[in-house]
C-alpha cells in the first residue's frame, strides 16, 4: 500500500503543478484507492501509472495469476479490463482526454477503447 501511496501522490501532484503552474491556488487533495480484485501479497496490487484532465485514471492491478487494466474515472468508478488472448497481462501506460470511453494505450496493444470492462484493439 506504501508503493500504491507513494506513485499516487506524485502523479497527483504532477499533474497539479502542469494544469495549475508552480504559483496556482489550488490546494491539492490526495485520494488513495485500490482496484477491486487487487491481490495483497507479493507482487500484488494497485499500480496507477497516467491521468488526464478529468481525473480519469488508469493503471494496472495484479492478483495472484496476472495483472489487470483499470480506469478510475474523477467521481471513483472503476472500469477493469484485459486485452483479449495477452496472456502476459495488461498494463496500460496512458490515458486521453476522451470523457466517455478513453483510448489507453498498453505495452502490446497499440490503442484500446476501455467501456463497462470490454477491451477493443485499434
Amino acid at each position: 500500500m506504501k508503493n500504491l501511496k507513494t506513485q499516487l501522490a506524485v502523479l497527483l501532484l504532477s499533474t497539479l503543478c502542469l494544469f495549475t503552474g508552480a504559483h496556482g491556488q489550488v490546494q491539492p487533495t490526495f485520494t488513495t484507492f485500490d482496484a477491486p480484485g487487487a491481490g495483497t501479497g507479493p507482487r500484488q496490487g494497485t499500480y496507477p501509472f497516467a491521468i488526464n484532465s478529468q481525473a480519469a485514471i488508469t493503471g494496472y492491478y495484479c492478483d495472484a495469476i496476472t495483472c489487470h487494466g483499470f480506469v478510475r474515472d474523477g467521481d471513483g468508478t472503476f472500469t477493469t479490463f484485459d486485452v483479449p488472448n495477452d496472456v502476459n497481462g495488461t498494463y496500460p501506460l496512458g490515458i486521453n482526454e476522451g470523457a466517455q470511453s478513453p483510448d489507453i494505450t498498453t505495452m502490446r496493444t497499440t490503442w484500446i477503447t476501455a467501456s463497462c470492462g470490454t477491451a477493443t484493439a485499434h
